[in-house]
């Protein structure tokens, strides 16, 4: 499930001169601060840290060198498709730098993706302790963790990859 690659990406990023971020409220029930990242657009895009946006909001932790972080891409396009009305959707990637963000992407997933696609700082990392790609967090309206899923499974029927509960999650947002 990539979780060697996740703690890799964070030891070869971290250069100790980060600003600290609190973990201990990284959990289901607890409003998270706001995080704001370089967009592949060019410019900047956040989320977090604010109470009146009322949109719930999936954000999708990956790699670009994760084989299920860039298969997800294909999974997060279905979603949007059918439960898009009720949810943002960001993904943020924590490659080493930006040329790995921009140009790696061995399944070519990454074309897919029509809405905020950011890199993280290692903020993102540090603060939800990322051990295991993907990960997915599901946010409320006031920024509230809901739902944190870490990793994928392959379906043994389909050979397809199984959102596990995060569907339902998603599928009970009103």
């Amino acid at each position: 499930m990539c979780a060697v690659l996740a703690v890799a990406i964070h030891s070869v990023k971290g250069g100790g001169n980060e600003p600290e971020i609190s973990a201990d409220k990284a959990r289901k029930g607890h409003r998270i601060p706001e995080f704001t990242l370089p967009e592949r657009k060019g410019g900047e895009a956040g989320f977090g840290g604010r109470s009146d946006r009322g949109r719930y909001t999936l954000i999708q932790y990956g790699s670009s060198g994760c084989f299920f972080s860039l298969v997800s891409v294909k999974m997060l396009v279905e979603i949007k498709e059918r439960y898009g009305d009720r949810f943002d959707l960001i993904t943020v990637w924590g490659d080493r730098d930006r040329d790995s963000w921009l140009n790696s992407d061995a399944l070519n997933t990454k074309e897919l993706i029509a809405w905020t696609d950011l890199l993280d700082d290692d903020s993102v990392d540090k603060y939800f302790k990322i051990k295991v790609l993907p990960t997915f967090i599901v946010l409320g309206p006031d920024d509230e963790v809901i739902y944190i899923q870490k990793g994928l499974r392959r379906d043994r029927k389909t050979g397809g990859l199984k959102g596990g509960k995060l569907k339902k999650v998603l599928e009970e947002l009103q």
